[in-house]
């Protein structure tokens, strides 16, 4: 929690900076007022971008995200299983058909987000918008440099950190666009 707290100050303190030079400057180009509401992505060890038409709010999203940096790990096609909202075409359909399209509740990205904390809480922190946002930024959790005594059966390497987030896309089939990695977990000792 301690962690959390001082990663939103620091984003607290960078906006109001920001805020008094646009203010001080007269600055009225929206981009950089923009800036003000987004977080920027560099600041994560990696990016899960998500498509934005299976988000469960698509049209909340203010600011998509774009990355064009780091390493590009993984890269994945919007699922047809499932989509946020009934479309024209499917309101021609009868009633029983309409019933079993309509998602009522449905949240992909709370469900995505739960798989992820449930199999890698170990392996990395989440930091999400479940209000609109269409990245899930990604920071490493500890990682000691020396070997834990294991049994005979349980000898396996740590995964690699591209492995890891290739992982990760995997569980968010359909819902995942691409991932980038933009950090390697650092040792500890």
């Amino acid at each position: 929690m301690l962690k959390e707290l001082k990663r939103l100050a620091a984003y607290a303190r960078s906006s109001a900076d920001l805020l008094t030079r646009l203010m001080l400057q007269h600055q009225v180009d929206s981009c950089l007022w923009e800036s003000l509401f987004r977080t920027p992505l560099t600041n994560y060890d990696a990016v899960i971008l998500l498509h934005r038409d299976k988000l469960p709010y698509p049209q909340r999203l203010l600011f998509p995200s774009e990355l064009n940096q780091g390493t590009h790990v993984a890269k994945g096609n919007p699922t047809k299983i499932f989509t946020p909202f009934l479309s024209p075409r499917n309101l021609k359909a009868s009633s029983e058909n309409i019933k079993d399209r309509l998602l009522v509740n449905f949240d992909p990205l709370r469900c995505y987000i739960e798989d992820l904390q449930k199999e890698f809480s170990n392996t990395f922190n989440l930091w999400y918008d479940s209000l609109g946002g269409d990245a899930i930024g990604v920071t490493w959790g500890q990682r000691s440099s020396k070997k834990r005594e294991r049994d005979d059966e349980d000898v396996a390497e740590e995964k690699e950190p591209a492995e890891v987030l290739k992982s990760a896309g995997e569980t968010g089939k359909g819902l995942m666009r691409s991932i980038y990695l933009l950090k390697a977990p650092r040792l500890t000792t």
